[in-house]
């Protein structure tokens, strides 16, 4: 008996940290996950791209004028400012164009507004597109035009209204300044009057010389008032001139580009959506295989093993991918073999050995069987037992019919030269099948003194016996077979079998004195260092 404790199962928790290559194994043994979630993402995409409505999109572009009358007038106030593109952009944004603009489109389109705001003030001229999104071709094009022609309206009366606004401020200031220039000079043509009305030459001296004074009082603000209003009516002249060019509307901003209707829709863009759904379907097919891999409580390698049993795993061995390849294969059977024989060293001799799993479909039968062929053709007398009275296959796998076996002795109704057969391509190899027991009397057969009294009578006739029991977990009866064996072995799938069923299994197998002489790695993948080695518990 070994004196290893069991510890508790922890998950694999002494795992060092992944590297490209073990990312890589992962995706490779996560393969459909990866595939699965991936052609959903893109399947997704694809009915995603077929249901959307196509959308249509045209643009008109404008030329703008944004200084159509600057520097021609120096008092503030008088002239209207100067636009910028964040002035056009506050016009375009008003509720009167955009109330005018959406009445002159088709229902159901939507109007984007972009100006090249980079250039914040952009000199003579700037260009404002309008992008019409619809549920056609010709209503984009439509709403981008309506848009733009509604613009270049607006924007010409808009120009309009406050050119003549600042005509009529100017015709204003003219006339206050003419005003004024009457008012200055009202003294002066009052002595005028008064030196035409007398005849009295002293009188008239005396007013001539008093107009002389006023006069020269008075030319310093008479000159500056003729040079204003002389200035603001050639302003005046030049703006009227302005009025009478914007006439035509395109003077201020016109249609550089219409908007034409477009040959297929912008969206659905069935090269974005397949890409964004391919690169989405790729992170999450990722993700669900790491998440996969962190959830997955199976054993996955050797250390595993040692920590879910406190046994050596005596050989792993690899999973074949072409058949009839065997690879690999039988060196790592002739190696548990060797084990077996080196642990005789310590205990003695171990003819009964009994292989075993946690669960069905690890991998128990066919190690039993390669382990029994490989023994015989050692030369080593050899019998296989086929202790799995539910799902019996071994007998089937060395091509021995099991119409009558174990079951059948054990009831008394054959004698075991009745029920043991030899095989037709496996010289010293000799096989006693289970026979076709009744699921309610297997486990009395296998407490009964019978078994125990063929295994002491076929221990006479054979060098090495292994039985393929049933799994620990699944049934008590193979706690019952391994009390009368010398030695077991626990057989482990990887990826199949969980750590914590592993410990429930060697914990059975310990209560029943067995000596558990160490694990077999079925199924393994990339550890090659585990195939080459061995070892085995002593005491």
């Amino acid at each position: 008996m070994t004196s290893q404790e069991v510890v508790p199962w922890t998950g694999g928790s002494g795992q060092t940290e992944l590297e490209l290559t073990d990312y890589l194994a992962i995706f490779a043994k996560r393969k459909w996950i990866v595939i699965g979630v991936l052609a959903l993402v893109l399947a997704a995409g694809v009915a995603a791209t077929v249901v959307q409505e196509s959308v249509y999109r045209s643009s008109a572009t404008v030329l703008v004028r944004t200084r159509e009358t600057a520097n021609l007038f120096p008092l503030d106030g008088a002239l209207p400012v100067t636009r910028s593109v964040a002035g056009e952009l506050a016009f375009l944004n008003s509720a009167p164009f955009q109330d005018a603009a959406t009445s002159a489109s088709p229902a159901g389109t939507s109007v984007a507004i972009i100006s090249d705001e980079a250039n914040e003030d952009v000199g003579q001229r700037s260009t404002i597109r309008f992008q019409a999104s619809a549920p056609t071709a010709a209503s984009a094009a439509a709403a981008a035009n309506a848009w733009a022609d509604t613009y270049v309206q607006l924007r010409h009366d808009s120009a309009r209204t406050e050119l003549e606004g600042s005509i009529t401020a100017l015709e204003g200031t003219v006339a206050g300044l003419l005003e004024r220039r009457d008012v200055v000079l009202e003294p002066t043509r009052a002595l005028d009057d008064a030196i035409n009305a007398t005849q009295d030459p002293v009188e008239i001296a005396r007013l001539g010389t008093e107009r002389l004074l006023l006069v020269e009082l008075a030319s310093t603000e008479l000159n500056a008032l003729d040079t204003q209003i002389s200035g603001l009516q050639r302003t005046l002249s030049e703006l009227r001139v302005q009025s009478d060019l914007l006439t035509d509307p395109e003077i201020s901003a016109r249609v550089n580009a219409p908007a034409a209707a477009p040959s297929r829709p912008a969206e659905p863009n069935i090269v974005r959506n397949l890409l964004l759904a391919a690169v989405s379907g790729l992170i999450l097919a990722v993700g669900a295989a790491l998440l996969a891999e962190t959830l997955d409580a199976t054993i996955k390698g050797t250390d595993e093993i040692g920590e879910a049993t406190g046994l050596p795993n005596l050989a792993s061995i690899p999973r074949l991918r072409k058949r009839g390849v065997t690879l690999g294969v039988d060196d790592a059977h002739q190696r548990i073999l060797s084990a077996v024989s080196l642990a005789e060293v310590g205990r003695g001799n171990l003819r009964t050995i009994l292989v075993t799993s946690a669960n069905a479909g690890e991998g128990k039968s066919s190690t039993a069987v390669q382990l029994a062929r490989l023994s015989a053709a050692g030369g080593t007398r050899t019998l296989l037992i086929e202790g799995d009275l539910y799902r019996p296959t071994a007998s089937a796998r060395l091509g021995i019919a099991n119409r009558i076996g174990l079951s059948d002795h054990l009831d008394g109704s054959r004698s075991i030269d009745e029920v043991i057969f030899e095989t037709a391509e496996d010289e010293n190899l000799d096989v006693l099948p289970s026979g076709r027991a009744e699921a309610g009397d297997v486990i009395d057969l296998l407490r009964s003194p019978s078994f125990a009294i063929l295994l002491r009578k076929v221990a006479k006739r054979y060098d090495r016996i292994f039985i393929d029991s049933a799994p620990v977990l699944a049934v008590a009866d193979t706690v019952e077979v391994a009390v009368h064996c010398d030695a077991a072995l626990l057989v482990v799938r990887a990826g199949e079998t969980k750590g914590r069923e592993l410990t429930e299994a060697m914990r059975l197998l310990r209560s029943s004195r067995v000596d558990a002489l160490g694990t077999v790695l079925v199924g393994a993948t990339s550890e090659l260092s585990d195939v080459y080695s061995y070892g085995y518990s002593g005491r």
